[in-house]
């Protein structure tokens, strides 16, 4: 058993350094001896040489890390954007099929087909974006929907709102009287404070939200 350890110990592959490592361990012990050399010649020790690397080092360092954070933030500030952008969009067409193409009136049998047909954007359009969006912009697309009398309980406009993905929607203080949220995945989503009375909620997940 002791034998076979150690063939085994023996076979695992030893570190090898990469040519690039090499080179860069050339480079600094050269720099190193010259910068030894020369400060022999004036009296200058390793020390010296060192605290006078150490300012610039850290210098860089820093540098490093503010154009680390700058572009951190301009990534933000960019997801940002187009966040609102999206919702912006969202909310022009969905005010287009409510003024334009008369979403949220009943519609007689002559113009039900064409009623059908924009109820089916509109929803086909609310699912895609609440998928998209974060918890703030959910929380506004609900609202929303709501505002304009699309998901009220009875007779929701768009049909119903079973696996709308809502997850971490931010919903704080909402006045959601009355709606259809029946299957809406709300999981995490924040309902502190929102006003429920009368809303529809059979098999929503609400697991993890905050319902204080």
């Amino acid at each position: 058993m002791d034998q076979e350890q150690q063939d085994g110990q023996q076979e695992q592959p030893r570190w090898q350094p990469t040519r690039k490592q090499l080179l860069w361990a050339g480079a600094v012990v050269a720099l190193l001896t010259v910068a030894v050399i020369i400060g022999y010649r004036y009296g200058i020790t390793l020390w010296n040489w060192l605290k006078l690397l150490i300012v610039p080092a850290v210098i860089a360092g820093a540098g490093l890390w503010f154009n680390a954070q700058q572009r951190e933030r301009e990534q933000a500030i960019a997801r940002q954007r187009a966040q609102d952008e999206a919702l912006q969009a969202y909310l022009d067409k969905m005010t287009d099929l409510l003024v334009v193409h008369k979403l949220s009136k009943p519609q007689d049998d002559k113009d039900k087909r064409q009623g059908e047909t924009v109820r089916t954007v509109a929803w086909a359009r609310t699912k895609t974006m609440l998928r998209r969006l974060d918890g703030d912009r959910k929380g506004a697309v609900l609202r929303f929907l709501n505002e304009a009398k699309l998901i009220e309980k009875g007779r929701p406009v768009i049909g119903s709102l079973v696996g709308a993905h809502l997850v971490d929607a931010n919903l704080k203080g909402s006045v959601l009287r009355d709606t259809a949220l029946q299957g809406v995945h709300l999981s995490g989503a924040d309902l502190s404070g929102a006003d429920l009375s009368g809303a529809y909620l059979s098999e929503a997940d609400l697991s993890g939200a905050d319902l204080s």
